[in-house]
């Protein structure tokens, strides 16, 4: 059920209203999360789920951008044990905290809390092509690998073949790493209309992954991003650069900041405050 607020999307009105949807997950509907498994069930991404509150608060709010995805946390992971069956059903529920803000959760029926998140609202457009002045200059190269030698070499990642989405590591140090990702469209995803090239954000977590493999070593998954922020007005058809910056909090975590760029240097979207702890496995 989706409650829609009409009039101005910002007004008063608009903030005091509670809406909520229903997503059935399964190999009919998302049949990349084939590719995303852990402990042999597919599991649902955090950048999935980061697509739908962006799906959602749009659709609920026309002529509304999301300005800002804010402290999105992995309260409870989903995995998929009928993934291939009958599939699983999760809700959507938003509510307005304030002007321009709403709070989004993702549960499952009976109320298990998985994922919230705060998102910041503005009326179109609000979108600029920002331009990183830095892009074009070659970063000091320390270790650089293709995508085959990635994925079918250490067993550092563990993504099948609809989330191999690095095509080149081109620098992997103590500060961080740098890649060649492919997009949602380059790996034709279906189940769109995408907002937030969901393929290649999972490939920036994979490459701070990497990072924590080399420097912390083990593997990881992410637990929180802390702000997401679209700063392109079209989708990216052709791969993107991802630059990360990471650094270790402790011996089991890690904090990093991650950025996507068209190869003209204009910032497609970036990550920050993406917190990543390590696991026994996965």
């Amino acid at each position: 059920m989706l409650i829609a607020v009409g009039g101005d999307p910002l007004s008063e009105t608009a903030q005091q209203a509670e809406a909520a949807t229903e997503i059935l997950v399964s190999r009919a509907t998302y049949p990349f999360l084939d590719s995303h498994r852990i402990r042999q069930h597919a599991v649902v991404p955090v950048v999935l789920v980061n697509d739908w509150f962006h799906r959602f608060a749009e659709a609920l709010r026309p002529g509304v951008r999301v300005a800002n995805c804010r402290d999105l946390r992995v309260n409870r992971g989903i995995p998929l044990p009928a993934f291939d069956s009958e599939g699983h059903l999760l809700r959507v529920v938003s509510k307005a905290v304030g002007a321009g803000e709403i709070q989004c959760e993702l549960r499952s029926p009976d109320g298990t809390l998985h994922y919230s998140a705060l998102l910041d609202l503005q009326p179109e457009p609000q979108v600029r092509d920002a331009v990183d002045e830095a892009a074009s200059e070659s970063p000091r190269v320390a270790e650089m690998r293709t995508g085959g030698e990635i994925y079918n070499g250490s067993g550092d990642l563990f993504h099948g073949p609809d989330f191999q989405v690095i095509d080149q590591l081109l620098r992997l140090d103590e500060s961080g790493a740098a890649g060649i990702l492919h997009t949602t469209r380059n790996m034709r995803w279906p189940s769109g209309p995408w907002k937030t090239d969901a393929a290649a954000l999972d490939g920036a977590l994979q490459l701070i992954r990497l990072w924590g493999v080399r420097n912390l070593g083990g593997p990881s998954l992410p637990t929180r991003i802390g702000s997401f922020v679209r700063h392109a007005s079209e989708t990216a058809a052709s791969p993107l650069r991802c630059e990360v910056q990471a650094r270790a909090t402790g011996t089991l975590g890690i904090v990093a900041d991650a950025r996507l760029l068209f190869s003209d240097g204009r910032i497609f979207a970036e990550m920050r405050d993406i917190e990543m702890h390590l696991t026994a496995s996965s």
